[in-house]
């Protein structure tokens, strides 16, 4: 209100209208042991886990869904999400994603690849043992969260010319953020304000089940 008045009802009102449902993935371990051990412990008698989760199950490492057909050659299972099943939490009226979402690692930590399974045929699947970037399998649970415009957005549509960081915090309700320092992943809502430097991702240029 020190800027002009009214500007604070502006504010709530461009807060309010900005509000956008995303996906809050979490994840927990399925096993009380892990799918791998290094050497030293497998010599002195350490034990390991056999994947438990259904090959169409949103999950970090275990068994993934693959099909008849595709070449693991110098890949790793890193997990997958059942992309109708996460935005299932979101209200009625909300966007919705379809398919299963695959993401493996290759010998570099920036050789990723990204494939989208637009229908799981179990006729075409095949239970393959391959390796886990990570060493425990654990299941992906999915519940709603609220976004609103962060970084380089929210300055695009911010009242007050070249505002400074400290003034935000002035508009927010009480309770906002209270899970800021919770871990989870996010799918859907606003983009991150960590992607405004973001330069790497090349979107593809065909129709095709491989991402990236």
């Amino acid at each position: 209100e020190s800027s002009r008045p009214g500007l604070a009802d502006e504010t709530e009102q461009m807060m309010s209208t900005h509000i956008r449902p995303c996906v809050a993935i979490t994840s927990r371990r399925v096993s009380s042991l892990p799918l791998r051990r290094n050497p030293l412990v497998r010599f002195f008698g350490g034990s390991t886990a056999e994947p438990k989760l259904d090959i169409t199950e949103s999950k970090f490492g275990g068994t993934p869904y693959s099909e008849r057909g595709e070449s693991w050659k110098g890949y790793s299972f890193l997990g997958q999400i059942d992309l109708a099943r996460a935005t299932s939490v979101l209200p009625p009226n909300a966007p919705t994603l379809s398919g299963l979402l695959r993401i493996d690692l290759g010998d570099s930590l920036l050789d990723i690849r990204v494939r989208w399974f637009r229908d799981v045929n179990l006729d075409q699947a095949c239970c393959l043992k391959i390796p886990s970037v990570g060493s425990w399998e654990t299941k992906i649970d999915f519940k709603i969260g609220w976004t609103i415009p962060e970084g380089d957005a929210l300055e695009a549509i911010w009242p007050i010319p070249e505002p400074q960081w400290y003034e935000y915090e002035q508009f927010f309700p009480t309770g906002f953020n209270s899970d800021g320092n919770n871990e989870f992943h996010r799918l859907l809502g606003h983009k991150s304000s960590g992607l405004d430097e973001a330069h790497m991702f090349a979107s593809p240029s065909d129709d095709t089940n491989n991402i990236a």
